[in-house]
């Protein structure tokens, strides 16, 4: 079976997570309100970052984002930073580690990070080659699909997304669950308290892969 992670003596992930107006793809309509990233060396937590987003022209977040996500204008309006300086810190954690990893972050999270990118005159980052999307390694495990040998693990996972699942509760919730993780699972789709689940679950999914 092909290595997911290659292994070296000190290896770092990231493990992002946003919350945003609403869930489409299309940059003119979605940008990030809070943004959270927590830097894991050799599995074990060294930092979290957590920050909201105070973007000039306001934030136009849909009612089902809102209900999903508690979202609070005041919280925005009284711990907002600029969008910039929350994303050059961002920037110099995503290009520092070895994996970025989070739920889904092959579908939606990378596309929010381009875009954000774009809307703040940036040069998008591209983390897609170093990207380990617990979502669809979830799959691969309910699926009996690993990688083989030869494969590109990026390519890999997006043939895993698009896989149809009903039969499978893969959402972050259900997956803490089933591995049967202490969490508050009440504050779920808050970016950072996501990312704490997150992190766990990977390692769950880490000691499935023999990883």
């Amino acid at each position: 079976m092909n290595k997911i992670i290659q292994e070296k003596k000190n290896t770092r992930f990231c493990f992002f997570d946003a919350e945003t107006e609403n869930l489409t793809l299309h940059e003119c309509n979605n940008k990030p309100w809070q943004i959270s990233w927590i830097i894991v060396d050799n599995f074990t937590t060294v930092k979290e970052y957590d920050y909201y987003l105070k973007w000039p022209e306001g934030l136009n977040v849909s009612k089902g984002a809102a209900i999903a996500t508690r979202f609070d204008q005041s919280i925005v309006d009284n711990r907002g930073v600029p969008p910039l300086e929350a994303v050059k810190l961002l920037d110099a954690s995503l290009k520092e580690c070895d994996y970025v990893v989070g739920h889904n972050i092959l579908g939606f999270d990378a596309y929010i990070l381009m875009a954000m990118y774009r809307k703040l005159g940036l040069k998008p980052y591209n983390i897609y080659p170093k990207s380990l999307d617990t979502f669809a390694l979830a799959k691969a495990w309910k699926l009996e699909q690993p990688p083989k040998t030869g494969d590109n693990i990026t390519a890999w996972q997006l043939r895993l997304l698009h896989k149809r699942t009903k039969e499978f509760k893969l959402n972050l919730g259900a997956l803490g669950r089933e591995f049967e993780i202490d969490h508050d699972y009440s504050q779920l789709h808050n970016a950072l308290v996501d990312l704490r689940l997150n992190a766990k679950v990977f390692n769950k999914l880490r000691k499935i892969f023999s990883l």
